[in-house]
């Protein structure tokens, strides 16, 4: 009869262990779950602002070089249209010539009448939200 008893508060010591374990993977899974997720998003972010302030650098540094857009265009891979050039990225930022799902595009816009000013935009295709933006302006010389 006392072995019986023994078995007995053993059984009871491992149904509260199991349920202790439950009830904690349970509550660690609520919360970790969310923050691993969060932190995937704010890599992916960050990851996306630094391809797009190297990309916008890229552009900046041509178009200080003295280009008009269309040069700009041949010395970037992208297409012009007016003062204005269009670069476009696939997921993985390389250089693409079209839109692509998930992708991203960069604009280069020159300011009319000066030319030595120009806005550069970089966004992402899917929602059209801004990544990254910057002014930049270009030293002419005038001779002499």
């Amino acid at each position: 009869m006392k072995a019986n008893r023994s078995s007995s508060k053993t059984g009871h010591f491992l149904i509260e262990l199991i349920i202790g374990i439950a009830f904690f993977a349970y509550v660690t899974g609520n919360v970790c779950v969310p923050i691993f997720v969060e932190s995937r998003l704010v890599s992916q972010q960050s990851r996306n602002l630094n391809r797009a302030v190297a990309v916008a650098q890229t552009a900046a540094e041509g178009f200080k070089s003295g280009e008009d857009a269309a040069g700009l265009a041949a010395l970037l891979g992208g297409s012009a249209d007016n003062d204005s050039v269009t670069l476009y990225y696939d997921k993985l930022w390389q250089a693409c010539g079209a839109a692509v799902d998930g992708g991203h595009y960069l604009t280069l816009n020159i300011a009319s009448g000066d030319m030595s000013t120009a806005e550069i935009d970089v966004k992402a295709v899917k929602d059209d939200s801004a990544v990254y933006s910057v002014l930049v302006s270009r030293y002419e010389h005038s001779g002499g």
